[in-house]
Order: structure tokens, then sequence, then C-alpha cells
């Protein structure tokens, strides 16, 4: 088993003894001998938490499902308007950059225009850019408007159009708005930032 090797490594490297470890996770010095050695082979997710924030390393790293030790975290903003071309934020979500080596990522609130493929509220993780794939989704910014909004991008006769879900709420054009980004990926969220 990789993590019982991992765990032995680790924590020779870090000079921790057996009874250390298990100070620092709340187990004896012969469950921990018992982890390393592998009779105790199936670990609880609350285990392997302790280990991994007591050995300095993922637990995806700790069980072998990742070669990578740590995992960057950044402070991505929240933008709430852009007001002549500058992000208004008034919050940020701290988010673990695992596979995404670009940092220029914002969150955005969704609309219910998008409902149900995106619920009204959700985060919206954007990589800042202004061209996308037909079919994708993206942010955009109405013209004459402070608010970012997502929406389908579909491509008519080379002319970019951006559909809602909702077909309550208006279409725009590449005439009407401007890419500000391409979604990354989506997150339900329940509560209010205020």
């Amino acid at each position: 088993m990789e993590s019982r090797n991992r765990i032995k490594r680790l924590r020779e490297e870090k000079g921790l003894s057996l009874k250390e470890l298990g100070d620092l996770i709340g187990k004896n010095l012969s469950t921990v001998q018992r982890y390393e050695s592998g009779l105790i082979s199936t670990l609880s997710e609350e285990v392997v938490f302790a280990i991994a924030d007591a050995l300095e390393v993922t637990p995806a790293y700790l069980l072998g499902w990742s070669d990578m030790t740590t995992v960057e975290v950044t402070s991505v903003p929240i933008v709430e308007a852009i007001v002549e071309g500058e992000f208004i934020s008034k919050s940020t979500i701290d988010i673990a950059l695992t596979n995404v080596t670009d940092k220029q990522l914002t969150y955005y609130f969704a609309d219910d225009a998008m409902y149900p493929e995106i619920h009204e509220n959700s985060l919206i993780l954007a990589k800042n850019k202004s061209k996308a794939e037909d079919g994708s989704l993206v942010v955009i910014l109405p013209d004459e408007s402070t608010q970012p909004l997502v929406r389908r991008l579909k491509y008519i006769d080379d002319t970019a159009i951006f559909i809602p879900v909702d077909l309550e709420h208006e279409v725009y054009t590449v005439d009407t708005a401007s890419i500000i980004g391409d979604v990354v990926s989506v997150t339900k969220y329940y509560s209010n930032f205020e």
C-alpha cells in the first residue's frame, strides 16, 4: 500500500518519532506503527486528513493518488460589477489550484438567466480572456452595463451570439456585449456574502 510507505518516509524526513506523529494526530504509538506496517490498511477520512496535515502534504499525495505534495491556495476576487474596465469586488474566496496554472481567474455570481443549467447566485469561476469556443459558457459584459452575466456562446454565420437558457432574458451579440471570461467551473452557493 502506497500510503504506509509515504507515511513512514515523510515521518522520518520530518524527524518525527512514531510517538510524536501519534501525538500530532491524536493516536498512540502502536496505532501509528500499525498504519506504517500495513496491519491497519484502511484509514478513515479523518485519519488521512490528520496525518496529511501533520506531515504537511495533501491527502491525495498521502494515499498515492497524486505526486503533488502540496496544493497552492490563492485568493480569487468575486466580481460584483465592472466599471470602466475595472473589476469591483468586495470579497474573495480562497481556492486550491491543483490543475489550473493560469492564475487569471475570477469568480462571478450567476444571474437567473441560465436556470436550470446554472442556479442563480452560483459562483462562476472564469478564466479571464476575450475569446472562447463555440458552445462554451462565457462571462460577458453587456455594453452600457456594469453587471457581468453568464451566457452560452454560439456562432451563427461567424457572428458571436450570447444565449441564455431562459429565453425571457436578453440575447446579446458581439455588437452589444464583450466576452470577459471563459467559464472553468460552477459551484452552487447557498448563503449571502453580505
